[in-house]
């Protein structure tokens, strides 16, 4: 694919994923505490990035990896 059009492609989504949380925050801000919005934003982050790298073939992380990331 042309250099180009994945910068293309690339501004675009994130033109699209920033624009649709603002909407987001909007509707939700009225009716979700701040809290809970935040922690379903990084659940749903977290799931997207877990299938993505299983999707690409990566291994599953280790226990010690898992520990790591509750601490964080």
């Amino acid at each position: 694919m042309d250099k180009k059009i994945k910068v293309i492609i690339s501004l675009a989504s994130i033109y699209l994923l920033w624009s649709t949380t603002y909407i987001a925050i909007k509707y939700a801000i009225t009716g979700v505490p701040p809290l809970l919005m935040c922690g379903i934003r990084f659940l749903i982050a977290g799931v997207i990035t877990y299938l993505y790298l299983i999707f690409r073939g990566e291994k599953h992380p280790s226990l010690k990896d898992w520990g790591a990331c509750a601490v964080s």
